[in-house]
């Protein structure tokens, strides 16, 4: 007979267990390769240690999701389980993993999609706040303002977002409705601050 959870409880459940294998892997690079690179070397170590990478990157991966985005994937999971509140393990990790799939999937496209955007973005930022300066007609440094440090040298100044670009399209709709994408690329939600 298999155990019943609710969908709040087997979350829960999620979270302790990821952050468990995340200690693991901790473990694993702070003892284990060490140990392992005194028995291999070069590139039979090189691969290990990128295999470790791989797994420790998806395993931070869905704890970033889960613990941002723990509310929508219930209201996922509660939709493809009929709201019963009394659910096997096999449905939820069915229902699990249909929307961490999917959240984890937006939130990496997202990323690379926007990364290309970074440039744009930050000259918006700079022209909305006229954070930009030549200081004298001799000089031919630019200066970039930074309300934190004051006026930089233009490459030391980046745009941040103050929305954060992490957000995949689900949760900007909820957030802003269908004008979500557009706000991220906004000038007005940026600011300019020294790397």
């Amino acid at each position: 007979m298999s155990t019943r959870f609710s969908v709040p409880e087997f979350l829960g459940h999620k979270l302790l267990e990821l952050q468990e294998e995340h200690d693991y892997i901790e473990n694993v690079r702070r003892h284990g390769l060490p140990a392992l690179s005194k028995r291999i070397w070069g590139q039979e170590l090189e691969e290990v240690e990128s295999e470790v990478d791989k797994v420790e990157q998806g395993i931070i991966n869905e704890l970033l999701v889960l613990r941002m985005q723990k509310r929508l994937i219930q209201e996922d999971m509660d939709d493809e389980c009929n709201f019963d509140t009394d659910v096997s393990r096999e449905q939820l990790d069915k229902a699990y993993s249909e929307a961490i799939m999917h959240k984890v999937k937006g939130a990496s496209l997202a990323r690379k999609k926007k990364k290309s955007n970074q440039n744009a973005f930050r000259t918006a930022v700079g022209e909305r706040y006229h954070a930009f300066k030549e200081f004298e007609e001799d000089d031919k440094d630019q200066w970039a303002w930074c309300p934190v440090t004051g006026w930089n040298h233009v490459p030391d100044v980046k745009a941040a977002h103050i929305v954060p670009k992490s957000l995949d399209f689900v949760g900007l709709t909820y957030l802003f409705g269908g004008n979500g994408e557009k706000i991220l690329s906004d000038p007005r939600n940026g600011t300019s601050l020294c790397s």
